[in-house]
């Protein structure tokens, strides 16, 4: 039972919901591609809950620019949940940006732009907690479809 004054738990998370494991090998498998589609479930999420006007698919391609908006608004949404926030989500916020621009560097240091994906997985975690509150019998994403597993055979035989 829920305290009165509690907002009741809505049906749908806050935030795209993924399983941080997941979040890593389907990155780490598409070669960063899963990224956008992070952005993307994101920022849909967050536009139809609040009822802002944006270009969805605009924040998601430029995402390692909009990333910074995107963990602050997760920032506020935990701390009004009274949640641990997303650790220094503006510093976290210029490690993706920084780590997507090593993709520019030549062989092997190019190959540091993988760690992309640790910012998002911090961030992931946090948001996570959030979506359980908010939405307690949503399914958290954490099993591999039969799309997600093909991804992950092509990411390997292209390794």
């Amino acid at each position: 039972m829920t305290e009165p004054d509690a907002p009741a738990p809505l049906d749908e998370p806050w935030y795209f919901p993924v399983s941080v494991p997941k979040l890593v090998v389907m990155s780490i498998a598409s070669f960063g591609a899963y990224h956008l589609l992070w952005h993307y479930q994101n920022w849909k999420r967050y536009r139809a809950r609040t009822h802002r006007r944006f270009f969805v698919l605009v924040r998601t391609i430029l995402g390692p620019i909009f990333v910074f908006r995107l963990f602050e608004r997760m920032q506020y949404d935990l701390r009004e949940r009274a949640l641990p926030g997303i650790p220094e989500a503006g510093v976290l916020a210029l490690l993706y940006l920084c780590c997507n621009a090593l993709i520019t560097l030549p062989e092997p240091w190019w190959a540091l732009s993988a760690l992309n994906t640790v910012p998002l997985a911090i961030a992931q975690a946090r948001v996570n907690r959030l979506n359980r509150e908010i939405a307690p019998l949503a399914p958290p994403n954490n099993r591999y479809s039969g799309w997600n597993v093909l991804l992950i055979v092509i990411g390997l035989m292209l390794v």
